[in-house]
């Protein structure tokens, strides 16, 4: 079953490219407006409104300097920095214990180069013939800081304060604070392609455990209105948000191993998942997603993901 769900998505978002790719004039009107955007969007590069750039104010823009739209992942952190609010709701299916999730995150950009995403989950944890838990997760908070930003290519700093606001007892904690730094970075590969990465280590403060995890996707977004933002005189603006029918296809694989840890030292996992995102308004975006494990030891059997974003 777990197989053939993934083929199933898999085979959507193959749908969705070719339809994209055979579309003929509506196809080619998508294009020439991605290529406006593209040029519409480019944005001014650091320094250049004066003064420090960690205080510049955020551009309050959604696309890159080369005007490919940032689109949001589902388990990676991204390396650029915005303003929203996300309500994810993960549903994960194991051979001994289920797990529901229901997450809220807020990210916000205070400047150009520095910000902080904070998240708080709700969790319920199903242990199969033996017991049902449920209550508030471990709350995060990960400020953030823009290291590189070019053209083509972004790296930021991330450092993530977990705290043990959890029933370690119930499952629904780590039972104290963890710290987290990692790096992501983004890449522009043109047309609309892009490629995003995560690198970081997690440490418990008490016990010492220690984990390295990692993440890497694969971005391709197209629109599926090609008269969306039409003025009526020939010209097409959309301002600093990103266009209304804007389909991203992702692609991604994340993984943690175990570093130092009393039982399960060198025990690594690896999933990959399958989304999609459709843009209803310029503001409002609606994510779905299918993740499997692959290779290794396995947390879960299959997780599906379901989300609501409110860009602001």
């Amino acid at each position: 079953m777990m197989v053939s769900n993934g083929l199933w998505t898999a085979g959507m978002i193959c749908l969705l490219f070719t339809g994209h790719a055979s579309a003929g004039e509506g196809s080619q009107e998508g294009e020439d407006l991605e290529t406006e955007l593209e040029i519409e969007h480019g944005h001014a590069p650091v320094g250049a409104t004066g003064g420090s750039s960690w205080l510049e104010p955020w551009p309050h823009d959604h696309f890159s300097a080369r005007g490919t739209p940032y689109v949001h992942l589902f388990g990676i952190e991204p390396a650029f920095l915005g303003r929203g609010v996300f309500l994810d709701y993960r549903s994960a299916q194991g051979a001994t214990v289920d797990e529901q999730e229901l997450g809220v995150e807020l990210e916000w950009a205070f400047t150009r180069r520095l910000g902080v995403v904070v998240e708080a989950p709700y969790v319920r944890v199903d242990a199969a013939g033996v017991s049902s838990e449920s209550g508030v997760g471990d709350v995060a908070i990960s400020p953030r800081a823009l290291l590189v930003d070019s053209d083509a290519f972004l790296l930021s700093g991330n450092l993530e304060f977990s705290f043990p606001t959890g029933d370690e007892g119930a499952g629904l904690g780590a039972g104290e604070v963890g710290l987290a730094p990692s790096f992501s970075a983004w890449f522009d590969l043109g047309h609309w392609v892009q490629v995003s990465a995560q690198l970081g280590t997690e440490f418990g403060m008490e016990s010492g455990d220690s984990e390295a995890f990692y993440g890497g996707a694969l971005v391709y977004s197209f629109l599926t209105r090609g008269d969306q933002g039409d003025t009526g005189h020939g010209h097409r603006h959309l301002g600093r948000h990103l266009p209304a029918g804007m389909v991203s296809a992702i692609l991604e694989v994340t993984g943690a191993t175990v570093l130092e840890g009393e039982e399960d030292e060198g025990r690594a996992t690896t999933e990959a998942l399958f989304g999609l995102s459709y843009l209803a308004t310029s503001t409002l975006e609606l994510r779905v997603a299918y993740q499997f494990p692959v290779g290794g030891d396995q947390e879960f059997d299959r997780a599906f993901i379901l989300s609501l974003v409110r860009h602001l």
